[in-house]
């Protein structure tokens, strides 16, 4: 990278002159394709009637459960999802009647900006009445309904939600939440991403722009000097 281009945008962003944006990173979600099987693996069998596949009924590894509730993870067959592949080509978590939630190791930053995605599957209804669920990004109790387009039956759905820390979250936790408090949801390929607060990020290229002109410097004072 051209470090003469890094000191300027540090000072473009500090300044005032035009915009610098802040560049997305991923926060670890343990187990986001719940691929991580639970003890005794996927022991059960779905008949053909509904489909097929094979399922466990435990919970599932990295994931909370609400006490009394029915979650586990599916590796579906079939017609379940009409042959769709599912997305990022993992499992399926799936919950009947509760939350299933995590949160994360990161606590909210004042002015970052959070975004959860997820990907939301509805059965074929032609085998089970099942709904599609709903997800929510809970940052220190304040609690982001993720919005989509319901899929249709048997097919899959990108769902968002996208919050920005504001002064009384600082340090509170970030917590996912899935969940489903009827029939059956689907869930997949979970994924969480910060962006840094503007003022953040413009001092990060700030000191790296430093960095830069200290070695400018430094190889301006070595080119001068005499050989001996």
């Amino acid at each position: 990278m051209n470090i003469k281009i890094v000191g300027a945008a540090a000072a473009v962003a500090l300044f005032g002159l035009a915009p610098v944006a802040a560049q997305a990173s991923s926060i670890l979600v343990a187990d986001p394709l719940f691929t991580t099987l639970p003890v005794g693996g996927l022991s059960y069998t779905l008949p053909g009637i509904y489909g097929g596949g094979t399922y466990s009924v435990a919970a599932i590894p990295g994931w909370s459960t609400a006490q009394g509730q029915t979650s586990g993870q599916f590796d579906p067959a079939g017609d379940v999802f009409n042959g769709n592949p599912i997305p990022g080509g993992g499992l399926v978590a799936f919950t009947n009647g509760g939350p299933i939630s995590q949160t994360v190791g990161p606590t909210a930053a004042v002015g970052d900006t959070y975004t959860l995605t997820v990907y939301v599957g509805e059965w074929n209804q032609s085998y089970l009445p099942y709904n599609s669920g709903d997800v929510t990004l809970d940052v220190g109790g304040h609690v982001i309904n993720a919005t989509g387009t319901p899929p249709a039956s048997g097919s899959w759905s990108l769902y968002t939600a996208t919050y920005t820390a504001v002064a009384g979250d600082a340090g509170a936790p970030i917590t996912i939440v899935l969940n489903d408090a009827t029939a059956q949801g689907d869930f997949t390929d979970v994924q969480l991403t910060v962006v840094p607060e503007p003022a953040t990020w413009a001092m990060l290229l700030l000191g790296v722009g430093m960095m830069g002109g200290g070695l400018r410097a430094a190889r301006r004072k070595l080119a001068l000097s005499p050989i001996r």
